[in-house]
């Protein structure tokens, strides 16, 4: 490890908190977006209710970060963060897979850029303990993953997180995965499994995922960031998911001394701002109404 990722650790939380301090009505204005799309009665507005949603998972995600940087509790805004973004996954796969499969193309970019952030999902869910989230993502995955979409499987073929962690979560927990999983290219994360049961080369292993993490904060023109979505770019959700999962086998968890890894406390549940509830309380009726 290098001071080049202490360095982007500590410049990301700066721009985070640049970004607040210039967008004071951000809640209001997408607010304001959603107030739209829950008026519009079409199958579509599922589509922009995802993004809408989307955006406030980001907005309570940068400021429940800055807070706790601040030794503020910041626990309320993470737990809306992950409600909104989960809300988001919902809408964009009830949505893109009601069309039939000849008018999804155009609504498939929509589709393919949130699957990172429904894996990271996935993680944290399995690093928090909470099952029964963890196997509605996984519920949620399963269209995607066995999608005979030519895009998405090569989107699929291209990624290396995202394969990583369903590979994981699938073999521990002796769930079907895809019929050639077994010869999915993980990249960095392969060295997690290679060295799974020896923790001298599996903390090393944490280290190189960790350095890999940091570079993915952000989007590319070549490449679709996993990490790009607060708090899941400050937190590496994935990596407490490795050790939750190593736990269900009897197996010692991971420390690497990396600041990522303990940027912020583990994850404190706690409920979501009141302002927020209500969004989403409305937009599960707008959920339910396309049932």
């Amino acid at each position: 490890m290098s001071n080049y990722e202490a360095r982007q650790v500590n410049q990301r939380i700066g721009q985070h908190r640049t970004w607040l301090d210039r967008n004071p009505s951000y809640f209001e204005k997408t607010r304001q977006k959603i107030d739209e799309a829950l008026r519009d009665p079409t199958l579509y507005s599922l589509i922009s209710l995802s993004v809408s949603v989307a955006y406030l998972g980001s907005f309570f995600g940068t400021r429940g970060l800055v807070l706790l940087h601040e030794e503020t509790d910041g626990w309320s805004d993470l737990s809306g963060a992950i409600e909104a973004y989960t809300w988001s996954v919902r809408l964009l796969v009830k949505a893109y897979y009601a069309w039939f499969p000849p008018e999804r193309s155009s609504r498939r970019s929509t589709l393919i850029h949130r699957l990172p952030l429904t894996v990271c999902l996935l993680a944290h869910f399995v690093s928090t303990g909470d099952e029964s989230r963890a196997r509605e993502i996984w519920s949620l995955l399963q269209k995607p993953l066995n999608d005979s979409d030519p895009r998405i499987n090569q989107w699929w073929r291209e990624r290396h997180f995202e394969l990583f962690f369903v590979r994981l979560y699938g073999s521990i927990h002796q769930v079907p995965l895809p019929g050639d999983a077994s010869r999915w290219n993980l990249g960095i994360y392969s060295s997690i499994m290679e060295n799974w049961a020896d923790e001298g080369k599996l903390e090393a292993a944490f280290v190189e995922a960790s350095n890999y993490h940091v570079r993915h904060m952000e989007n590319t023109r070549d490449w679709d960031a996993e990490f790009d979505q607060p708090p899941f770019d400050l937190v590496p959700f994935e990596l407490y998911a490795v050790n939750q999962l190593r736990i269900l086998q009897g197996l010692p968890s991971c420390s690497p001394g990396h600041p990522l890894f303990h940027f912020i406390p583990p994850f404190l549940k706690a409920p979501e701002p009141a302002e927020l509830s209500d969004v989403l309380s409305q937009v599960a009726d707008k959920y339910g109404d396309f049932d």
